[in-house]
């Protein structure tokens, strides 16, 4: 059986040739990160852009890493890249949106106007609708009110004690012929 410690022949315990990297997996954490320059990928135009379209979607790094099979330093050195790029990309896709949109609500007035909406269907397209207009706008679509109170343990009792009476309903556990337990409410008046 030969040894794992090492003699004075061996000049390494393993052959660096064998790892994916080379030896660049035995480097510092920090030094490999900066050795990730995105380089590969973009020597493949069209999947760099496609991670660049990934990134302005608003997919999680990971969710990109697992896509396109790169290492989560090489999608954010592509971030730290292509700034400009993901911003004008998120342009047009919410220009996209914004014409999605306007052909959904007009496609909708066209059917309302015709009888085809189900009268279930109104109330919860007008709020969706009225939301998403005052977004637009710039308005505020919803509202947060932070209240102080003191709560004592002497208010939160004379709140329980404010609350209506529950009427309680004792029941009786009998048992059937057959040796299983039934149960028959005793339906007594409140006192």
């Amino acid at each position: 059986m030969e040894s794992l410690i090492q003699n004075a022949k061996q000049d390494e315990f393993f052959d660096a040739s064998e790892l994916p990297a080379g030896l660049d997996l035995l480097l510092p954490h920090d030094v490999q990160v900066q050795r990730f320059t995105a380089e590969h990928v973009a020597r493949n135009q069209s999947r760099y852009l496609e991670i660049v379209g990934s990134l302005s979607e608003g997919l999680s790094v990971r969710t990109i890493c697992k896509a396109y099979h790169v290492s989560s330093h090489t999608v954010q050195r592509i971030r730290e890249r292509e700034p400009e790029l993901i911003a004008s990309d998120k342009q047009r896709l919410a220009r996209l949106f914004r014409r999605a949109a306007r052909q959904s609500v007009e496609g909708y007035i066209e059917k309302l106007e015709a009888g085809l909406v189900t009268p279930g269907v109104l109330p919860i397209a007008s709020g969706i609708f009225t939301d998403k207009s005052l977004l637009l706008e710039g308005e505020a679509t919803s509202r947060v009110e932070h209240i102080h109170i003191d709560v004592t343990p002497e208010s939160v009792n004379a709140w329980m004690q404010s609350l209506p009476l529950a009427q309680v309903t004792e029941v009786k556990t009998i048992s059937a012929p057959k040796g299983e337990p039934v149960i028959q409410p005793v339906i007594q008046s409140p006192p």
